[in-house]
């Protein structure tokens, strides 16, 4: 499988870009990883922005887990794929691990997280590399 990695600053029109790349294809699956767990509003204002954006014939997941399996499952069903965006999948994939799999109140996540030795530091983001490792061996 071919990756193409577009990188940019905060609202530097990756979304777009990575769009533009794919626009000739009528069968895209849009994965969108800013799956809102909490209230912000300013994210919520760019997550519509993204949604109207995007072509109306693309396939969109909403989905920060099991990414490699939705590519893995149905490869034969796309063109392409558009991951967007890397940065909220780990920040999402991180507050799951600490939330959901190590139950630590989303409030005491950054506090606890501070507090952990370089061992305990290495442990979550050798998790978060998992995830990236089963995506890079599709």
């Amino acid at each position: 499988m071919a990756y193409t990695l577009v990188t940019g600053g905060a609202k530097s029109g990756k979304s777009s870009f990575s769009e533009s790349l794919l626009e000739s294809n009528t069968d895209v699956c849009y994965i969108a990883t800013s799956v809102m767990n909490y209230k912000d509003s300013e994210m919520e204002t760019r997550i519509e922005r993204h949604q109207e954006s995007r072509p109306k014939n693309w396939t969109t997941k909403e989905q920060f887990l099991g990414i490699d399996e939705l590519i893995y499952e149905n490869h034969g069903n796309y063109s392409g794929f558009l991951l967007d965006c890397v940065t909220i999948w780990n920040t999402n994939f991180f507050y799951y691990l600490m939330e959901v799999e190590l139950e630590i109140p989303l409030a005491e996540i950054d506090q606890v997280f501070e507090a952990y030795s370089g061992e305990e530091r290495r442990n979550i983001e050798e998790r978060i590399f998992d995830e990236w490792k089963k995506l890079l061996m599709l």
